[in-house]
Order: structure tokens, then C-alpha cells, then sequence
């Protein structure tokens, strides 16, 4: 659809916006109106699907990264010439992945990074992104608790600081990995290892007397938590500290 001016929208819509907003944002010009109808929440679908064809892209792109802005809405705008508009798209946490897998095969960074932290990011996108050379991206990914162990150990194979360490932070991290990258070269990445909650209890004892000051700190500290954790769950400690109590 063409292009064009919005002007109706805001005469249409204007009184309404007046009876919930603060006086300062009843002041605003009539651009400046189209931006907060286009941004705010509020907004009707039908009133967003009308802005989505305003002939200014920032009001497009406040439409696309709206919550409330439509399915459909999102699809047209998509296709938008101007990338940031597109990348408004990809940041939406509303659009849906068939959309997110059009949009992760473009070559600007914004767009494949709105995609990467999207929470509606598939498979397909993960590999995708995997095969590119952004360090920000690769990175991202890694500590993706979505990301499939097949891209996990893809990762693991390239030799970079941040993603190694993206990795130890990683939740889901096999223990195999884990206890790979706790015999990093780099201190933050056996301390990422240290603080993994999925970190075995076997690599935080090796990592109890690292080298490094705050990877051992970090492990022993775990370790401590572990103990006290396992002496809940159990049945005699339970018993003495009743009894205990009791007498003092």
C-alpha cells in the first residue's frame, strides 16, 4: 500500500489519548502525537495497521516494535524498504518466528542481532546465526538457554574469549563442556565454569585451587553451597537441629 500522512489518525484519535495522558503530552504537535499513538500500548490494532503505512520511519518503526501492533500488521511491515523498520520487527517479542526465520537471512548486524534475543527465535535461526562472524552475535547465542547442543558444540570449536565464556554461563552446558572449558586458558572463562549452577561438583573441586584468586573463591564458595544444600535433605541433621533447639 502507499505510503502517506496520518493526519486523520491524529484527529480521530487525539481526544482519547487527551483523557489518559499528562498535560505535558497534551501539548504535543501533531507529529509528535503520531509517535506516542504509534508507540503506546494502548493503541487499537486497527489505529497501529493505519500508522504502519505513515509516510515517516520512525512512526513505522515505533508501530513495528509495538506490543499491541497485529500479526499481520508485522508481516507487511517486515517487507519495509527501510531496515530499520525491519529490525523494529525482529525486536518485537510478538513476531512470530516464520517471520523471524525471513528476516535472520539479511545482512544487517541490527537485524540479525534483534533476532538473536528474540524469545521467539527458532532452530533455524540459531543455525543461521551460528554461520555468521559477528564475535556480539556468536556470543549471544552461546548463553542462549534455547540454543541446541549441536550449535553448543559448534561454538565450543572457535577459539574466542567472550563466546567460550558465553558458554560457561550457558544452563543448559553439558557437563562434558563444562568440564572442557574449566581447563581454559582464560581466568573469566573457568570462572563463568565456577559460577554455572550446572557446573559438577567434580569441576568445582579442581577449580577450588585454580590458580587464580577469584575462580577459587567462586568454586569454593559453590562448593560450600552444595554441602549445605545436601545437609538439608537430610533426614539426621534435620533431627539434631530440632533437638537442638529444643534443649538450648
Amino acid at each position: 500500500m502507499k505510503m502517506k500522512k496520518n493526519r486523520k489518525v491524529v484527529k480521530t484519535f487525539k481526544s482519547n489519548i487527551e483523557k489518559i495522558t499528562s498535560d505535558q503530552e497534551k501539548s504535543l504537535t501533531n507529529e509528535e502525537m503520531l509517535f506516542f499513538t504509534a508507540s503506546c500500548p494502548g493503541t487499537p490494532k486497527e489505529v497501529l495497521d493505519e500508522l504502519s503505512k505513515d509516510i515517516d520511519t520512525g512512526i513505522r518503526a515505533s508501530v513495528a516494535v509495538n506490543v499491541q501492533t497485529s500479526i499481520a500488521t508485522l508481516e507487511y511491515l517486515s517487507k519495509d524498504k527501510k531496515y530499520k523498520v525491519r529490525c523494529s520487527v525482529a525486536s518485537n517479542p510478538n513476531t512470530p518466528t516464520d517471520i523471524l526465520e525471513e528476516l535472520v537471512k539479511e545482512l544487517k548486524y541490527s537485524i540479525r542481532w534483534a533476532v538473536s534475543v528474540n524469545p521467539n527465535i527458532s532452530n533455524y535461526c540459531f543455525k543461521i546465526l551460528s554461520d555468521g562472524e559477528e564475535e556480539n552475535i556468536l556470543s549471544m547465542i552461546a548463553k542462549h538457554p534455547q540454543c541446541p547442543p549441536e550449535i553448543l558444540t559448534k561454538l565450543l570449536k572457535i577459539d574466542k574469549v567472550r563466546i567460550k565464556g558465553a558458554l560457561a554461563q550457558n544452563i543448559n552446558a553439558s557437563e562434558e563442556m563444562l568440564e572442557e572449558l574449566a581447563g581454559y586458558k582464560d581466568w573469566w572463562v573457568r570462572r563463568c565454569v565456577a559460577a554455572n549452577p550446572g557446573t559438577p561438583k567434580e569441576v568445582l573441586k579442581k577449580l577450588s585451587t585454580d590458580k587464580t584468586g577469584v575462580v577459587k573463591v567462586v568454586a569454593q564458595e559453590k562448593l560450600k553451597d552444595c554441602c549445605k544444600k545436601k545437609e538439608k535433605v537430610t533426614w539426621g541433621n534435620f533431627i539434631k537441629k530440632v533437638y537442638g533447639f529444643l534443649w538450648d
